[in-house]
């Protein structure tokens, strides 16, 4: 069930609801989609009445980016128990981008046990002059005054539409990362230093959904075990040495994690390198745990009527 206000979507989430009544809706509650602000404040009232609202899962499409009462809206600090929050910005201004980077900023003294952050915030402004500036690093915004003995405890980050920097003043509140979703990050020249400094920070991911295949990718999931999910996309700035790549991938990487892979997708449907060949069935066979496989099959394969690689992965119970 998904919240909404304005639009011409019915709305599944009633305004009048009494707060006894909203307990029980809360519990259903998993995504709000914001159109306009007319409304909206009678619900958060009953909302933060709700004992233990842990996750929020914000959509703001938002036309208008003159409306003054912008700045205060949804305030993070009617919610003490939030662990979990995502916020998606298909129209924004942002006025309202600087808001919840300063509400994110003043989150760790009223909820220190928060774990999860999604940021998808495209760099679109509506004044052109500020769609020139460089892409904003929110995570470094958000932790700067964070006490260095009290960091944040993430667990799970996705970046889309802003860039990451891993140094010393954000890796401490990245030590008990397990899920990073960088597919949508801006500066892909940057990317590889990710993987780079994860590796030595002795940050062990369970969970990676990147865009970038390279080597030093393969260098940092080479350097453990335990990776559950692995999924690449497609990279429109083509690196040297792709093949090697992702052969790298199948004959080292998979290998390392076979005892604990549940997932892999390989959605790179533009380079015949992502592409799983006869050859590389054995490999991912070696991977017991896999439930979901999703990978670009060579239509070479199939019309020289080498059917090897459909007959395998339809035999296998994925």
């Amino acid at each position: 069930m998904y919240c909404e206000f304005g639009g011409f979507e019915i709305i599944l989430f009633a305004f009048t609801l009494r707060s006894d009544n909203l307990f029980f809706y809360s519990s259903l509650l998993r995504s709000w989609y914001v159109h306009t602000t007319e409304g909206m404040y009678s619900i958060i009232d009953g909302l933060a009445e709700v004992p233990n609202i842990e996750k929020l899962h914000l959509h703001f499409n938002l036309p208008n980016p003159d409306k003054p009462q912008l700045a205060g809206i949804i305030p993070l600090r009617r919610f003490p128990a939030l662990r979990q929050l995502s916020i998606e910005a298909i129209s924004a201004p942002r006025s309202l981008t600087d808001n919840y980077i300063q509400q994110l900023r003043n989150l760790h003294h009223t909820t220190p046990s928060f774990t999860q952050l999604e940021l998808a915030i495209p760099f679109m402004n509506f004044n052109p002059q500020e769609q020139a500036e460089s892409p904003r690093n929110y995570l470094h915004e958000i932790v700067q005054d964070v006490p260095k003995g009290t960091p944040f405890k993430l667990q799970i980050l996705r970046v889309d539409g802003w860039t990451l920097k891993l140094d010393s003043t954000t890796l401490p509140h990245l030590k008990f990362l397990t899920s990073l979703d960088i597919c949508q990050m801006l500066g892909s020249s940057s990317i590889p230093e990710v993987w780079d400094r994860l590796s030595e920070a002795r940050i062990h991911l369970e969970d990676v959904a990147t865009r970038d295949v390279g080597p030093q990718l393969v260098n940092y999931l080479k350097s453990y075990s335990g990776l559950k999910r692995l999924e690449l996309r497609r990279n429109p700035c083509r690196a040297p040495g792709l093949a090697e790549t992702y052969a790298d991938i199948y004959r080292i990487v998979l290998p390392m994690h076979k005892d604990s892979l549940l997932s892999l997708k390989l959605l790179d449907r533009g380079s015949i390198h992502a592409c799983i060949h006869a050859e590389y069935i054995p490999l991912v066979s070696l991977c017991k745990k896999l439930s979901l496989l999703s990978a670009v099959v060579r239509r070479k394969d199939v019309d020289d009527g080498n059917s090897m690689v459909c007959i395998s992965l339809l035999t296998r119970s994925w």
